[in-house]
């Protein structure tokens, strides 16, 4: 497919890494098979494109990759541990490439947005999953000016909607109590 795309136009400036899938269950429920194509979807699907990218954009001398993570690989919620997994993997593989790239003229950037309107809650069969499709207020639009903007600034991490950096910081300043506050909060949900 990048051969296909190189050949077509000359050049491959820009690659976003979006495809993810999420499957809401308990850790107890998800089979290896579930946790492992999350993974599959959500990391190394992104690490094949930037492995096929990668020479041609060193080729160019310049390029952005964009990938696009998670809250939910940063603040982690019952659940959701394999697309978690994924998607602080997948942060993790990006900032390592950020330092790598940068002085070749390849930009990477992480988008991580939380809370986003899509349609990869549209299969939940539980409580919890239906807990967090509902929880999905910020439209796609807002993901995508984003992506804008990290291209354009050359922005390493971008976090939106607004909310999702202050629950991160929330996080990050009180764990414990956080913790604590969001685990009576849903385990009426996954027991």
């Amino acid at each position: 497919m990048v051969q296909a795309v190189y050949e077509r136009h000359g050049s491959i400036d820009i690659l976003v890494n979006n495809a993810a899938i999420m499957t809401v269950k308990l850790f107890n429920d998800l089979s290896e098979d579930e946790f492992k194509k999350h993974m599959d979807v959500n990391y190394y699907g992104a690490v094949a494109l930037i492995r096929a990218v990668v020479p041609v954009m060193q080729r160019q001398g310049k390029g952005v990759i964009i990938n696009i993570a998670s809250v939910g690989g940063k603040l982690v919620v019952p659940g959701t541990s394999a697309y978690a997994a994924s998607k602080a993997a997948l942060y993790a593989f990006s900032e390592a490439l950020y330092y790598e790239l940068k002085g070749k003229g390849i930009h990477v950037g992480v988008i991580v947005p939380g809370g986003i309107r899509t349609g990869i809650f549209d299969t939940v069969d539980s409580k919890l999953g239906e807990y967090y499709r509902d929880q999905c207020t910020t439209s796609p639009l807002k993901i995508t000016r984003s992506i804008r903007v990290a291209i354009e600034k050359e922005r390493f991490e971008t976090v939106v909607p607004s909310s999702s950096k202050l629950l991160l910081a929330a996080h990050g300043a009180i764990p414990g109590l956080f913790r604590k506050s969001l685990l009576s909060r849903l385990r009426p949900y996954f027991e």
